[in-house]
């Protein structure tokens, strides 16, 4: 499958069969535990560098002392800050879907 050029963007949506080979592992690995390969991912898969990046830094920051909803809030935080339109459409996350299953405070 060859890859395609999203509408209103100059960066190349890869599938993980285009992607360069450094970058499938983390692609399939995220397509997997998501259920999806979310846009902004798959935009990245040119720089394997960049994704591996990200999984790293992804990894220290989900065993950081905060719980889920407030890593959830953070990151959403950091996307409507920054514009990032992609991360803050995202498909409800598994810090979203536990702060749904928490129970009411009180």
């Amino acid at each position: 499958m060859s890859a395609d050029v999203t509408s209103g963007s100059a960066f190349t949506e890869h599938t993980i069969e285009s992607a360069p080979a450094a970058a499938r592992k983390f692609m399939t690995a995220t397509r997997n535990h998501l259920g999806y390969l979310p846009a902004g991912l798959a935009r990245w898969a040119a720089s394997p560098q960049l994704v591996d990046g990200f999984g790293k830094l992804t990894t220290i920051f989900d065993s950081s002392t905060l719980d889920p909803v407030a890593r959830e809030v953070v990151i959403m935080t950091v996307a409507t800050r920054n514009g990032c339109h992609i991360c803050a459409r995202r498909q409800p996350g598994p810090h979203r879907r536990a702060a749904r299953r928490r129970p009411p405070a009180g």
